[in-house]
């Protein structure tokens, strides 16, 4: 290894000195890119949260709904004595199917069924706009990372360039010096 002149050990000082600031840039902008990463997986995980507990609201409501009407449905199979007596058995005549309390019932479960599909949809419309919020997230980081690639392109590319103009300075201070003493000497 060949020992570098004063002027190479100062050239490689700036060099390493830009890369020590832009390490601490790149600190920082990893601290800010981590906080943001994290705050959009909470918000995703907030949509989440959400579309499942109404999907499974909406579930539970239809489920309910459904349940209402199936009774009502059951309770047509056993129509009430006409006669006020509610502990004697109904005779054979009035033992017939009750259509009205059956359609009643029906009408009650199938907005029911409307319910739990409805909130399905929902529910996947919303885990939809979950995954959107991700993706938005995502292609952000993406330009960011983006952006920084090029900042660090620009930062190295500024770093060769003061070197440049370091070492420029200094040929031309060394030049302008061998021309002064080479005029004393004459």
């Amino acid at each position: 290894m060949t020992m570098l002149s004063p002027i190479g050990q100062l050239a490689v000082l700036l060099v390493r000195a830009d890369e020590q600031d832009r390490t601490s840039a790149r600190q920082i902008e990893d601290a800010a890119e981590e906080a943001a990463t994290k705050d959009a997986n909470d918000r995703v995980a907030q949509i989440r949260s959400k579309a499942d507990a109404e999907r499974d609201g909406a579930f539970a409501s239809g489920i309910a709904e459904i349940a209402g009407g199936a009774f009502a449905v059951g309770a047509a199979f056993f129509p009430a004595a006409n006669d006020g007596d509610h502990c004697s058995q109904p005779s054979a005549a009035d033992r017939r199917f009750d259509w009205n309390a059956a359609l009643n019932g029906c009408a009650k479960a199938l907005p029911g069924v409307g319910t739990m599909f409805g909130g399905q949809y929902k529910g996947v419309a919303d885990r939809d706009d979950a995954d959107a919020a991700r993706f938005e997230a995502q292609s952000q980081a993406d330009i960011r990372r983006y952006d920084r690639a090029q900042s660090d392109a620009q930062a190295a590319d500024q770093s060769i360039q003061r070197v440049e103009q370091f070492l420029e300075q200094t040929q031309q201070t060394e030049n302008a010096t061998r021309l002064a003493a080479a005029t004393f000497r004459a």
